[in-house]
C-alpha cells in the first residue's frame, strides 16, 4: 500500500466511523431499497404508494408473515399514521390508508435526509460534487472487480466469518448486506 492509497483509506475509514455518517446511510439505504426496508416504516411507504392495500396484499408484495404485516399495521394505526376501514364489497376485508400524519411522517424524514445531503456536500463547489461522483463511481467499479477469493484475501477469510463477510464473494453485490450490523 503506498502512503497516498494508505492515507485515503484511512480519510474513507474515519468518515465511516462518525455515527451520523452511519445513521445518514442508514436512512439513504432504507430509502433506496424500497421493499427490502424492515419494519413499519416500510409497511407504511408501501400504504402511502398504494393505498387501499390488504394485510394480505402487504404480505405477498413484502413476502412476509401476515402476522408480522398485522403487527406493524397496529402499531402505525396505534401511532394515527394509518386508518383501517372495511371494504364496501366485502366487510371482512380491511384495507389500509395513510393519514396526514403518516404522510408528515413520511415528510419529514424524507426532509431530513435530504438536509442532511445538502450539509454534508456544502462546502463543495459544483465541479467538485461533480468530481467526487466520477471518484466514487471508479471506485464502485473496483469494488465490483475484486475478486476476494484471490490468494491476497486469503487472510481476511481465515480470520472474518465466512458466513457474515463472506455470503457470496462471486456475488456482483457483495458487501450490500441484507441486514447492516454498524
Amino acid at each position: 500500500m503506498t502512503d497516498e492509497t494508505k492515507n485515503l483509506f484511512n480519510l474513507f475509514s474515519q468518515l465511516l466511523m462518525y455515527p451520523k455518517f452511519v445513521m445518514a446511510l442508514h436512512q439513504n439505504r432504507y430509502q433506496q431499497s424500497g421493499n427490502q426496508r424492515r419494519g413499519p416504516g416500510r409497511v407504511l411507504n408501501l400504504i402511502a404508494q398504494h393505498e387501499g392495500l390488504t394485510n394480505s396484499e402487504i404480505a405477498e408484495i413484502l413476502d412476509i408473515r401476515p402476522s408480522s404485516v398485522t403487527a406493524m399495521v397496529n402499531k402505525l394505526a396505534e401511532r394515527g399514521f394509518v386508518t383501517k376501514q372495511p371494504l364496501e364489497s366485502d366487510r371482512r376485508v380491511t384495507i389500509l390508508k395513510v393519514t396526514e400524519e403518516g404522510q408528515a411522517a413520511i415528510d419529514h424524514v424524507q426532509k431530513a435526509n435530504d438536509s442532511f445531503s445538502e450539509d454534508l456536500f456544502a462546502g463543495l463547489s459544483s465541479v467538485e460534487k461533480q468530481q467526487l461522483e466520477i471518484l466514487l463511481t471508479k471506485m464502485i467499479q473496483n469494488l465490483k472487480a475484486i475478486n476476494l477469493d484471490d490468494d491476497r484475501y486469503a487472510c481476511w477469510r481465515q480470520y472474518c466469518s465466512e458466513k457474515r463477510h463472506f455470503p457470496s464473494s462471486n456475488n456482483e453485490n457483495w458487501g450490500m448486506w441484507k441486514r447492516p450490523r454498524w
